[in-house]
């Protein structure tokens, strides 16, 4: 097993420990900086639940604190983006986002959202571009 692996199983063993409180925590953070999708832990919740109350609450966790996670990779775009994208990427490649940007904004976001991209990326992406914080959610 690599380490990596291992990690990733460390990691998950932690946010399955505290239960739903962990799921809503994994599903946060997933949102913004760490990797390992909240799924991890939602499919075998939901197989061990038997109360239409408890789906209703993982439901409710995962969806919540997704979006707050999301709010969190937007301002994150919005506050360090544009500064890190300047620094680390050539003009051209700074011209070309602003220019996608520019032209795709709120329906590219929309479209990616549905795409292998991770969600992640569309938040900082969405901060970076100035979307309007309504509409990211709504999205």
């Amino acid at each position: 097993m690599s380490s990596l692996s291992a990690l990733s199983d460390q990691i998950i063993g932690w946010f399955a420990g505290i239960g739903l409180v962990g799921l809503g925590l994994m599903s946060f953070t997933e949102a913004f900086i760490q990797p390992i999708p909240p799924d991890a832990l939602v499919i075998p919740m939901i197989l061990e639940k038997s109360e239409s109350i408890d789906l209703i609450a993982i439901f409710l966790v995962v969806t919540l604190s997704s979006v707050l996670g999301s709010l969190v990779a937007w301002w994150m775009g919005d506050k360090w983006g544009q500064p890190l994208l300047e620094r680390f990427a050539s003009e051209r490649a700074v011209n070309k986002f602003n220019k996608l940007v520019e032209n795709y904004g709120t329906f590219g976001i929309f479209i990616a959202a549905f795409s292998p991209i991770p969600y992640k990326v569309l938040g900082w992406c969405a901060g970076m571009g100035d979307m309007n914080k309504q509409t990211f959610v709504l999205i």
